[in-house]
């Protein structure tokens, strides 16, 4: 029973990044628009009071499907590295930086950032264009 329910939340979880990302055209507002859902996400605690009843389930089902989360991450980024190449004429390790995102994720779902959590967007974008100048 609760695998089928992780399955559903999976669903959900794929079909709301696609909303919260798919209009966003520039890779500033889509990387925004990226961080903004995990926070509200993250926020609305329903990943905290699933590992919290069912931590080891929880666990389990995030390593389980960790790939996935990869995946989607990098799908949902190509346009903002690939803003990034431009900026910095570098090539990107985009497995790399997709699964920072997902550690990232996962490690706030541990130890909340909160607040401080939501300029994170800026911060990157202009760590990439300190990088680009350099």
């Amino acid at each position: 029973l609760l695998e089928a329910v992780t399955q559903h939340l999976l669903s959900q979880y794929d079909e709301r990044v696609n909303a919260a990302t798919a209009p966003h055209g520039e890779a500033q507002d889509r990387l925004r628009a990226l961080l903004e859902f995990l926070g509200e996400h993250l926020d609305g605690g329903q990943p905290q009071r699933f590992l919290e009843v069912e931590p080891h389930f929880a666990l389990g089902f995030y390593r389980r499907n960790f790939a996935h989360f990869l995946d989607r991450t990098q799908g949902v980024l190509a346009p903002v590295f690939d803003d990034w190449e431009r900026r910095t004429g570098a090539s990107l390790d985009r497995p790399l930086l997709a699964e920072l995102f997902v550690r990232y994720t996962l490690s706030d779902l541990l130890v909340p950032t909160g607040p401080a959590r939501r300029n994170l967007a800026e911060r990157l974008v202009k760590l990439v264009a300190e990088v680009g100048r350099g």
